[in-house]
């Protein structure tokens, strides 16, 4: 009897790098390719793309509108009203021609792959990395209430990563179609496979230096100015390094507040890891000071290198870190606790 893999269309909003992309290529790397095979569609060029064609990913591209995280401008409506739809009947026509049996739209930023896959009567899984409470810094274009019952009404099953993200999510839907998993890591690298002297030069941390570090874009939601801030407070600084690896809107502000506050000797922003087990391996402490995170990939990366944590008190980070025993947890904004937790940290290794 012969066998058939099942073809799943992966709808990425991104062809960048950042945490759900990255989960997104770790399910492409992971899947079981003797029963399914994966084709993966982005909205236009970028790293990513070039990473699922390395896996042996059949790829397109076509244009797509965010409904979530996009720049309010006159250019951004005139490109919703005149393609959305144009998007949606191609993106049915691609379903059918590639005869998918199952759409994974990956996060709640893009509509248009799960009103597709309705139209063409293929069953959608919506995996929302993103979490969807009235409040959050982020351009939307429906209430929030509205476009989570969207996403159930489009969704066959929609999966989130944290109980919290589900637990805000359901505040106005039901759960009988929801369910949490929790993120794999990345890295298969751990501290004994690694040369930590070696890691340590290659960004710049000489002996005898306490290595602070922040991974993540340089965004409103991340925060990486508090860490700033809870850095200026701490005692001792003379053997204190912190390092803000990334890129991000906020970039030049982080830079700014750095030479204002005479900080260039202990802060600095370096570009964008690509090999992060490097630099994990190379801090001595890890710190997430976000103000809303669905998950927090990075801390249990961090832990693969056991590096200790702080994180500011949010959905992903709760569950993942016990206060005080695998890490710390603080207020969110708050850099005076920030940088007390920070500095009993520091000290252990004085």
């Amino acid at each position: 009897m012969p066998h058939f893999r099942r073809r799943i269309l992966f709808v990425a909003h991104s062809p960048h790098r950042g945490g759900a992309e990255y989960c997104l290529q770790t399910t492409l790397e992971h899947l079981d390719r003797d029963r399914f095979e994966p084709i993966v569609l982005f909205p236009y060029e970028g790293p990513m793309v070039d990473a699922a064609r390395d896996l042996g990913c059949e790829v397109h591209v076509a244009p797509m509108c965010h409904w979530l995280y996009f720049k309010k401008s006159w250019w951004y409506w005139k490109n919703l009203s005149s393609r959305m739809v144009l998007n949606i009947y191609r993106l049915k026509r691609l379903i059918r021609i590639l005869k998918i049996d199952l759409v994974y739209t990956n996060t709640s930023a893009i509509f248009e792959s799960g009103i597709a896959a309705n139209w063409a009567g293929v069953p959608h899984v919506w995996h929302v990395h993103e979490v969807l409470q009235t409040g959050n810094a982020m351009d939307q274009l429906l209430p929030l209430s509205m476009m989570k019952r969207l996403i159930y009404r489009w969704s066959n099953r929609i999966v989130f990563e944290s109980n919290s993200a589900r637990a805000i999510f359901e505040d106005c839907t039901r759960s009988d179609k929801s369910h949490v998993i929790y993120n794999s890591v990345r890295i298969l690298e751990t501290q004994s496979t690694r040369d930590v002297n070696q890691d340590r030069l290659g960004i710049g941390i000489v002996e005898g230096d306490v290595a602070i570090g922040f991974v993540g874009q340089f965004i409103g939601r991340k925060n990486p100015v508090l860490l700033l801030e809870a850095v200026s407070q701490l005692e001792q600084l003379n053997n204190l390094v912190c390092l803000f690896a990334g890129d991000g809107q906020l970039r030049d502000e982080l830079q700014s507040q750095i030479d204002a506050r005479s900080m260039g000797h202990c802060c600095r922003i370096v570009p964008f890891q690509e090999d992060i087990a490097l630099f994990l391996n190379a801090i001595d402490i890890l710190v997430l000071p976000s103000r809303q995170e669905s998950f927090g990939l990075v801390l249990i990366e961090a832990g693969q290198f056991g590096k200790p944590v702080v994180a500011c008190r949010s959905q992903g980070p709760e569950e993942i870190i016990v206060d005080g025993v695998t890490g710390f947890l603080v207020p969110q904004d708050d850099a005076p606790k920030l940088a007390v937790a920070i500095q009993k940290l520091v000290r252990s290794y004085s």
